[in-house]
C-alpha cells in the first residue's frame, strides 16, 4: 500500500491518494478549502485522507465481492467435478468386480 499526500497553501487544496498494487486499487480523495473558511492544513489533510479511504473501501469491497463470486463458482465447478469422477470410480468398482466374479465362477467350471 502507498499513500502519497499533497498539501498547496496557496490553492487551499489537498489531495490524499492511495494505491494497493497487489488489487490494482487507486483512490483519490480530495480537500478543498471555502474561499470564506480559513485553511488549516491539518483539518484539510485529515478530510482529504477519510475521503481517499472511504473511497478505497468501497473499490476493495467491490473487487473481494468480484473475486469471492468468481471463487464460489469455481469451487462449484470443482464440486461437481470431484463428485463426477467418484461415480466414475464408483461404476470402474463395480464393473471391475462384476468381471472378476464372472470370470472366478467361469475357472471354476474347467
Amino acid at each position: 500500500m502507498k499513500k502519497q499526500i499533497i498539501n498547496n497553501a496557496e490553492e487551499r487544496l489537498n489531495i490524499v491518494i492511495l494505491k494497493n498494487d497487489n488489487y490494482g486499487i487507486i483512490a483519490k480523495g480530495i480537500s478543498r478549502c471555502h474561499p470564506d473558511d480559513d485553511y488549516n492544513e491539518e483539518v484539510g489533510q485529515h478530510i482529504a485522507n477519510s475521503r481517499a479511504w472511504l473511497k478505497y473501501y468501497e473499490k476493495l469491497q467491490k473487487h473481494a465481492t468480484n473475486e469471492l463470486e468468481w471463487t464460489e463458482d469455481l469451487a462449484q465447478y470443482y464440486v461437481e467435478r470431484v463428485n463426477q469422477l467418484k461415480e466414475v470410480r464408483q461404476n470402474a468398482v463395480d464393473k471391475y468386480n462384476e468381471i472378476i466374479a464372472d470370470y472366478n465362477e467361469t475357472l471354476k467350471t474347467l
